[in-house]
């Protein structure tokens, strides 16, 4: 089987699994502490922004998943595409900040591969039979100009013409505006656009609900388009006020960090710190001193389908864990194994990135604090429906494309954080599943190292909500 029509056959098949997963662990609305305001992020940190492997790459910046291109998972079809959206923007003059966007169909195992909410899960690209997006959106901000949005239209899509057409909900008002896009195509064919957003879309912070619809001008069917990006700096988030039963903060309690001002002239990596620390408190249940990490061959890695589970990413992980729940906290200093290219491209189900896989976010909520290391990593983001079917001016989605991936480089000092889901009803009789994934590849030649603090459904202590 081709490993790009994995989604094709899966598309279908996973909606029971999906649905049972997304009702008794979410219930029955969607579960988000994040608000809808925030400070701005993306300011200058004095922190060059590195240049990601992608198809235009060389050496240790060659594409992920391998040369041929045909054997690429939908995992490899995106970090290439968001890897070349970011690389490009991040080359303009006054950048402050992007966030790339990709339709796609998301899919969920019911594989709970550490034994916490967590469920393994895909992208795919349902009915298309190319290694690239049919749509890539990027949501580029700079200095002292407003926020645009640079679209490419794949050149495989059956429109040979250069008009597109948007329609959103003006200040959330319908029937919804109308706006047409003139595209130039490119020397290979794709057709591309910016588009310079209304400001009461609120795309000028990350947590934005705003949905747009865009589409090949007479066509019925549409690709859903949104940014929410659910990040904030550390410093605002309530877990930051909060400790532990020794009164250590939640934040680096060993106090590893390359970001500590005490380990500024450390030439060793977070990674190195921890394989060598004597630790203060418990972790792993291994008591105080040298603690072992747990070493796991893949980081929800494994998509189970038909008897067999797929690979859908490379490389290990050291996790060291503090556990006090059910009256405490739950915190993992987790380490990925540095970028394997060669095993990307020989992974057996198809070419992969390195790095964690897909997983739906079934805890109350999930968080990847960027306070140990010194630079930028990648973490992504997908939302199941954030625009219902139901609701649609016309048509359909196109090629099944009802989920956004947004990705988006998350700098030292910013933490991630992933709600979970839940089921949305449409005000027609019907529900949309509205389940949250997240997911991070590693382009970095040495191992990389982040928290995660995770908040456990129905236990959650007091003031830890993010």
């Amino acid at each position: 089987m081709n490993p790009r029509h994995l989604g094709t056959h899966l598309a279908f098949t996973s909606v029971l699994a999906l649905t049972t997963l997304a009702v008794s662990a979410c219930g029955a609305t969607p579960v988000d502490s994040l608000g809808t305001t925030q400070d701005q992020l993306g300011e200058s940190t004095g922190q060059s922004i590195p240049v990601l492997p992608s198809p235009a790459g060389t050496g240790a910046l060659s594409q992920w998943g391998g040369g041929d291109s045909s054997r690429w998972r939908p995992e490899a079809i995106v970090a290439n595409a968001v890897s070349t959206a970011l690389n490009d923007v991040w080359k303009r003059p006054n950048v402050t900040d992007a966030i790339v966007a990709v339709p796609t169909k998301m899919l969920v195992s019911n594989l709970f591969e550490f034994g916490d909410g967590q469920a393994d899960g895909a992208p795919s690209f349902p009915w298309w039979n190319q290694s690239r997006a049919q749509v890539v959106a990027t949501l580029i901000r700079s200095t002292n100009s407003p926020a645009t949005v640079s679209f490419r239209f794949d050149r495989a899509l059956p429109y040979a013409g250069t008009t597109f057409e948007i329609q959103y909900a003006k200040n959330g008002q319908r029937p919804l505006t109308s706006v047409t896009l003139n595209a130039t195509r490119t020397s290979e064919g794709d057709a591309v656009a910016d588009w310079t957003p209304t400001s009461d879309l609120g795309w000028d912070g990350n947590l934005s609900n705003a949905v747009i619809l865009v589409h090949p001008s007479g066509w019925g069917d549409w690709f859903p388009i949104w940014f929410r990006m659910p990040v904030k700096k550390i410093a605002d988030l309530h877990a930051s006020a909060v400790h532990y039963s020794d009164g250590r903060s939640i934040i680096d309690r060993e106090g590893v960090s390359s970001q500590n001002a005490a380990n500024a002239h450390d030439l060793s990596t977070p990674w190195q710190r921890l394989m060598n620390h004597s630790f203060a408190a418990s972790y792993n249940n291994a008591g105080t001193g040298h603690v072992n990490p747990f070493v796991p061959n893949d980081i929800h890695s494994q998509f189970p389908y038909n008897n067999h589970n797929y690979v859908t990413g490379i490389g290990r992980g050291w996790t060291w864990v503090a556990d006090e729940r059910p009256s405490g906290f739950k915190d993992m200093y987790t380490c990925f194994e540095r970028r394997r290219a060669a095993d990307e491209a020989s992974a057996p189900d198809g070419g992969v990135p390195s790095g964690g896989g897909w997983h739906q976010i079934n805890d109350t909520q999930e968080t990847i604090v960027n306070d140990l290391e010194a630079g930028p990593l990648v973490v992504g983001s997908a939302a199941a429906n954030p625009w219902m079917e139901s609701w649609l001016p016309s048509g359909r989605f196109a090629y099944n494309n009802t989920d956004v991936i947004t990705v988006r480089w998350l700098k030292p000092g910013e933490a991630f954080i992933t709600p979970a889901g839940g089921f949305r009803p449409d005000g027609k009789g019907g529900w949309y599943d509205q389940s949250n994934y997240h997911w991070y590849f590693f382009q970095q030649a040495q191992e990389v190292c982040t928290e995660e603090l995770v908040t456990p459904r129905g236990g959650a202590p007091t003031g830890f909500n993010l």
